[in-house]
């Protein structure tokens, strides 16, 4: 990934794009898109809560999606 700082940046990046899907209701499309870069983020801190927290909010939108 990088150094500290570089992950930072992407973390703050990443963030404002999730609180850009979220205000226009698209957090399930933002995580399709960008599942591969929040996996390797939570490899990268290496955190299973990480991967549970992601797991649980996709399945969490897709489920609102459904009703």
């Amino acid at each position: 990934m990088g150094s500290a700082e570089e992950v930072g940046k992407y973390l703050k990046k990443l963030y404002k794009n999730y609180k850009d899907a979220k205000s226009k209701g698209e957090v399930l499309k933002f995580v399709k898109s960008n599942i591969k870069e929040l996996f390797a983020l939570s490899l990268y801190f290496e955190s299973i809560e990480t991967v549970n927290l992601l797991i649980n909010l996709f399945l969490y939108e897709l489920e609102k999606d459904k009703g």
